[in-house]
């Protein structure tokens, strides 16, 4: 589950060097990844259990302080409703999947950041229905 959550969490940088032309960038994260892969595919589970909840304070912090800005602006910003929905369901199957394979030593941080979605998901919803009630009063 690591593995490919590795892989797909590098595929967009690395498509967005491609298309911005950018090969020296491509060709060191390409590299990078594929060490930090690498390194993954051969330290055992306790290792990698332990290095993602050493991540776990940098990530709330991280996502907390998105889901105030948030707040704080009224806004998601440019998040895109189909990113964010994507996201929230991707999570989810990935918990779903986790618990049933019974396999649960990565399940806090995937609770957290499903957490997290959910959270960016109502804020998405309620904004854009507040900036739908903000244009409708407009056109009256």
């Amino acid at each position: 589950d690591p593995l490919m959550t590795n892989i797909q969490v590098s595929t967009i940088p690395a498509l967005a060097r491609y298309y911005l032309n950018q090969p020296g960038k491509l060709t060191a994260l390409v590299l990078g990844k594929a060490v930090l892969t690498g390194i993954l595919a051969l330290l055992p589970l306790p290792y990698i259990q332990t290095a993602m909840n050493c991540l776990l304070p940098m990530m709330i912090y991280n996502k907390t302080t998105m889901a105030y800005k948030h707040y704080k602006d009224k806004s998601t910003g440019q998040l895109a409703g189909a990113t964010l929905w994507m996201q929230f369901v991707q999570f989810s199957g990935r918990i779903f999947t986790t618990v049933m394979s019974g396999n649960t030593e990565f399940l806090p941080p995937m609770l957290l950041n499903w957490s997290y979605q959910s959270v960016y998901v109502l804020q998405y919803l309620w904004y854009s229905r507040s900036d739908r009630n903000q244009e409708e009063k407009k056109k009256e």
